[in-house]
């Protein structure tokens, strides 16, 4: 057994431990390689149906396929224009809140942030955990009869009912998104976590010969399939207190925009900001409160971030660009992300100094009493740290932006808490940041020594 592991680790059982025997081409097992040259390949035999469940659980990585990518990856099997997602809001099991809605335009697909109300069909998706399928028919007295299929999203359960129903023009096809805790039985507890909506002129299968009923069951199919699929991204992804994405969404988001970086797209910043002082409200008030400061954050920055999912934006930076929106995520803990797209740092310091402000002013109520809440911010922007000229790899730079954003926030908590600071010359032995003070002259500070506490 242990000449084997030997044998396994490239080491001789001869030699000496820890002596590798080294080959110009690895050994190839003769019916390994026979089969690397065979070139007598074939095709799977697919139905359209199967065919398309393929191509999206291919395309489709719970791990690091971002939520844009896989709603876009469904509408394109069904040939959708639009697609909307309601999440849980906030952790109140009954509360929707319109995150995102995809729209199909010339050149590609566009993400929106802004409206989404919850209609009726979303509403009761997402209470009995039904699929609403709707397909407009013209009669012959050239009157739009509306029919909707209602599926049961029930494992085991294929039933489903047809209704007539008052609709506009366009297929639309409401599907919850859920998880159960013990798979395959109808009796288990069910994690509600939002509701997944498409709409276009017709939904259907590609290439899918049938027509009728039968096309709407096997389209509804291909959405419970993706659905499914997307459940377990928002599942990983999103935080149920708060109703931000976690940091797992945030990493693969801030891999796309690096990606785009290096290959030559624009500039985009990042801020990392912690409640100051956040165990002392854990400590003296009760961990429910904690929660509540956790909660009241989450919505304060919505009033501060452009497109954000959660509460009113109070301006809109508008460039031309509707895709571009800040996105917030809960990094972890009482710590916070956002990634400003097409922000140069001057304008993401203008935003954090409001973001923090506005923070200061929202003042929490418990048990009769107001309590303050403040935040240290850290700001960074890709020019500063990585550089047009940076010859790393996508996940080292990744690592280094987070390190230098991070640090700012700590040096920001290092210099009084309840302020601004941002990175001036990037990653190096002699790191400098500076205070960020607006209409006063900024103070310089260089990274050294042990991190404060929070």
């Amino acid at each position: 057994m242990a000449q084997g592991f030997k044998r396994l680790a490239g080491i001789s059982a001869q030699g000496e431990p820890g002596q590798v025997k080294h080959s110009a081409r690895p050994s190839i097992p003769p019916l390994i390689e026979g089969i690397d040259r065979n070139e007598d390949k074939k095709s799977l035999a697919l139905t359209p149906l199967e065919m398309a469940l393929y191509r999206l659980t291919c395309t489709v990585n719970v791990r690091t396929t971002p939520v844009q990518d896989a709603v876009v990856a469904l509408m394109k099997e069904l040939g959708a224009d639009q697609a909307s997602i309601h999440l849980s809001a906030h952790g109140e099991p009954n509360a929707l809140e319109h995150y995102m809605t995809m729209n199909r335009m010339d050149g590609g697909y566009v993400a929106g942030f802004e409206g989404g109300a919850t209609g009726e069909m979303i509403r009761a998706a997402f209470d009995n955990r039904w699929m609403l399928f709707t397909i407009p028919r013209m009669t012959k007295k050239h009157k739009t009869k509306n029919i909707l299929y209602r599926f049961n999203m029930i494992p085991g359960d294929t039933a489903y009912s047809r209704h007539s129903i008052k609709n506009g023009t366009r297929q639309v096809c409401t599907v919850p998104l859920f998880m159960s805790h013990n798979a395959g039985d109808p009796e288990s507890e069910t994690k509600k976590l939002g509701v997944l909506t498409l709409k276009g002129e017709r939904l259907e299968v590609q290439d899918i010969k049938q027509t009728g009923t039968l096309a709407v069951q096997k389209a509804a199919l291909l959405v419970a399939c993706g659905a499914r699929l997307l459940s377990r991204i928002v599942d990983a992804r999103f935080d149920p207190l708060t109703g931000l994405a976690t940091r797992l969404e945030f990493e693969t988001q801030l891999g796309v925009a690096l990606k785009n970086y290096m290959r030559g797209g624009p500039n985009f910043s990042i801020f990392i900001f912690d409640v100051d002082l956040f165990k002392q409200f854990n400590d003296r008030y009760g961990h429910d409160t904690g929660d509540q400061v956790l909660k009241t954050v989450a919505k304060a920055i919505g009033k501060c971030l452009r497109g954000t999912p959660i509460g009113d934006v109070i301006e809109r930076r508008a460039n031309g660009h509707n895709e571009d929106v800040d996105l917030c995520y809960r990094y972890g803990g009482e710590e916070f992300a956002a990634i400003l797209p097409r922000t140069e740092l001057q304008e993401a310091l203008i935003i954090a100094e409001r973001l923090r402000a506005c923070i200061e002013q929202t003042l929490l109520e418990i048990g009769g009493r107001r309590l303050g809440i403040t935040v240290s911010v850290g700001v960074g922007d890709a020019d500063t740290i990585i550089t047009r000229t940076s010859t790393r790899a996508l996940d080292i730079n990744m690592a280094d932006i987070v390190h230098d954003v991070d640090l700012a926030m700590y040096m920001a908590k290092s210099q009084g808490r309840n302020i601004v600071a941002y990175s001036v010359n990037g990653l190096g032995q002699d790191q400098r940041y500076s205070v960020y003070r607006p209409g006063a002259s900024e103070m310089f500070i260089t990274a050294r020594g042990n991190t404060p506490s929070s």
